[in-house]
């Protein structure tokens, strides 16, 4: 029987040795995706820059206004894109923070009934 215990008691800890370090790929996935969303935010700010100093010109051709329309619109999706993924990468943080946070607990209980 104890011997089962101990295999049991592995295989829990080879279990939650695992689930952290899931969860520190997730978090620096995460924390890519911030940046990648800071990144984008500052890409939308200059463009926004760029826009209005080329609209202060009296002489902004309609061509130049389709290019500058283009433009926000495609920073417009790249941002939006990287703020759906810096929320998938936070649920999906959450989520393994609390399967990694259950699989430390049941080692622990375990560890204990084992008198560890």
């Amino acid at each position: 029987m104890t011997n089962i215990m101990t295999n049991e008691l592995a295989k829990m800890q080879e279990l939650a040795h695992y689930s952290v370090e899931v969860m520190q790929k997730i978090s620096e996935f995460a924390e890519s995706m911030r940046q990648a969303n800071l990144d984008g935010n500052d890409m939308l700010e200059n463009a926004l820059l760029d826009l209005k100093g080329i609209m202060t010109r009296n002489e902004t051709s309609v061509e130049d206004a389709a290019s500058i329309a283009f433009m926000m619109e495609t920073i417009q999706q790249f941002a939006t894109q990287s703020l759906l993924n810096f929320q998938m990468a936070n649920d999906l943080l959450s989520w393994s923070d609390e399967k990694t946070n259950k699989f430390v607990e049941d080692y622990q209980d375990l560890a204990n009934r084992l008198g560890y």
